[in-house]
Order: C-alpha cells, then sequence, then structure tokens
C-alpha cells in the first residue's frame, strides 16, 4: 500500500514538473521534431524513464539514430547535452519530491534516478545552492 501511494506521488510530481516546465519543454520539443521524427519518440521516452539506468544509447535507439548523431543533434536543438538535460530532469523531480514528502533524503536520491548519494547532494547542492536536507516541505522556493 505505502508502495502503491508513492508511486502515486512520484508520477503526480512528474506531472506537476511537466506543467511547470511546459511551454520551453514544448518548443524543444517541436525543434526536436523538425529535425528528426524519432527525436520526439526519444524524448517522450526519457522522460518516461528518467527515474531509470539510462543510457545515450537507448535514447538514440528510440529516435532510430546513432548514438552520435542522436547526441550531437540533441545539443545543437536543445543547446545542452544529453546528460545535463538527463540530470535536470532527475533533479528537478528530485527537488518536488523532496518539497512535497518527508522521505529520507536517501530515498528521494534513489526515487530521482541517483545512484550514488554523494553525486546527488553534489549535483543538487552545485544546481539549487543548497543541500538536498536543506529543502524539506513548504521551504520550495
Amino acid at each position: 500500500m505505502i508502495k502503491a501511494t508513492l508511486a502515486r506521488m512520484l508520477v503526480g510530481l512528474v506531472r506537476q514538473c511537466r506543467q511547470d516546465h511546459g511551454s520551453s519543454d514544448s518548443g524543444m520539443r517541436e525543434a526536436l521534431r523538425s529535425a528528426h521524427p524519432g527525436m520526439q519518440r526519444a524524448l517522450m521516452y526519457v522522460h518516461h524513464h528518467f527515474r531509470e539506468e539510462l543510457t545515450l544509447e537507448e535514447a538514440a535507439r528510440q529516435a532510430k539514430l546513432t548514438p552520435n548523431y542522436f547526441s550531437h543533434t540533441f545539443r545543437k536543438l536543445s543547446g545542452i547535452p544529453f546528460q545535463s538535460y538527463l540530470q535536470e530532469l532527475r533533479l528537478t523531480f528530485a527537488k518536488s519530491l523532496l518539497a512535497a514528502s518527508d522521505l529520507p533524503v536517501t530515498e528521494v536520491c534513489h526515487a530521482s534516478g541517483f545512484n550514488t548519494l554523494t553525486h546527488f547532494e553534489r549535483s543538487f547542492k552545485k544546481r539549487f545552492g543548497c543541500p538536498p536536507s536543506g529543502l524539506r516541505k513548504g521551504s520550495l522556493h
């Protein structure tokens, strides 16, 4: 029952993240779609699987492109490397989860798709200016 509740909460947070970033993300989706029909499919795949172990090769396979061409096209159209985009999705999700729940930071780390707590904490602090433990329910900016 707890696992199902957590899963529903995670889906709700992902939807909220998409709504919060919808306008800029939709522009990027349009640019990616016009570059190659498979780029939109790959981007949708990334948004559905970012919490899992996800590689550039998997995303490129969804677009039916070679990893090198996919990487080059993604960076050219979005302005950022694929891995940076993936990390931003994970960090934004983690920030929402921290603000909306009392889950321990370790659980948020793994639920957001990070493998190690150290990497998660370092990336989070670099992106948001405070450690994950400093951002709890009700303190989201």
